[in-house]
């Protein structure tokens, strides 16, 4: 009994080898390949930084109007201007 089920394990081990193992393979790299790997890898690299970049500006801008928005009290007299060109009362 306990032969049969070690032989078991061995075959479904051998059949999932043989079935998922993939075969050697001639791949060839010309210069555009690099290239293109490169150029990817700057484009991915800009990319993250421009969200990076945005994500942080819409972040501040959130932030700073709640908080002026709490600072921020409304006048009961808004008509009465504050230039300094008008005559005193």
């Amino acid at each position: 009994m306990r032969l049969s089920h070690s032989l078991f394990r061995v075959a479904i081990t051998v059949i999932l080898v043989l079935v998922f193992a993939e075969p050697a393979h001639a791949a060839y790299l010309d210069p555009g390949s690099g290239s293109f790997l490169f150029q990817l890898l700057i484009a991915s690299l800009l990319g993250g930084l421009f969200l990076l970049k945005n994500f942080w500006k819409r972040s501040i801008s959130f932030f700073r109007r709640s908080s002026s928005a709490k600072q921020t009290t409304p006048s009961s007299n808004t008509t009465e201007s504050t230039d300094a060109t008008d005559p005193p009362p």
